[in-house]
């Protein structure tokens, strides 16, 4: 059995304004225990609008940091829209 559990709290204070309609890009740690053998920290994103309402939270994209810190990166220069981000992530994972 894998028990997963998810910090929602920012690594970094930075936020990002995804495709310029108001929404907040932030990067997030949890804590992934597998059966008591192996545990893990991996980083997710958090999504949301201008008044802190969530509309897109991906708890488990990587463990690596910078990777996930470069997702972030390229929907915020590339202003993706929240129905794409998922089809970006699949396209940048190796």
């Amino acid at each position: 059995m894998v028990k997963v559990g998810v910090m929602v709290r920012s690594l970094r204070v930075k936020r990002r304004d995804v495709c310029g309609m108001g929404l907040l890009c932030s990067v997030v740690s949890g804590t992934v225990d597998v059966d008591g053998y192996a545990r893990y920290t991996t980083y997710g994103i958090k999504i949301a609008d201008s008044v802190g309402n969530m509309r897109l939270f991906i708890a488990d994209v990587s463990t690596n940091r910078a990777f996930v810190e470069n997702f972030a990166a390229i929907c915020e220069r590339d202003r993706v829209s929240l129905c794409h981000v998922m089809d970006v992530l699949e396209d940048l994972l190796p």
